[in-house]
């Protein structure tokens, strides 16, 4: 996300659900990297020793509404709208 006027974040582009997944692992991951750099961690190294057996261990927790929205974005999207458009009529549909 980008920051806006007032350290606002802007509208996050949607991406495919695969590509979100692997651009929040790959975050995760920097973020494990940083956290075993700064402190030494053992467990951090040992969870990026084993990334691949770790990286099912962890859950993202999505708010409901949140993941309501996104299902009606990407269904705007299939039925024909683009960009603020599908953004709109979704906010609008889960709001009624």
């Amino acid at each position: 996300y980008n920051k806006g006027p007032n350290n606002q974040c802007d509208i996050i582009i949607a991406t495919p659900y695969e590509t979100q997944i692997d651009l929040i692992f790959k975050r995760l991951h920097q973020l494990i990297e940083e956290h075993a750099k700064e402190t030494g961690s053992k467990k951090a190294k040992e969870i990026l020793a084993d990334w691949e057996n770790y990286k099912s261990k962890f859950k993202k927790i999505i708010p409901n509404d949140y993941l309501k929205i996104m299902k009606e974005i990407a269904a705007q999207k299939e039925a024909g709208l683009k960009g603020d458009a599908a953004i709109l009529s979704a906010f609008r549909k889960c709001t009624a």
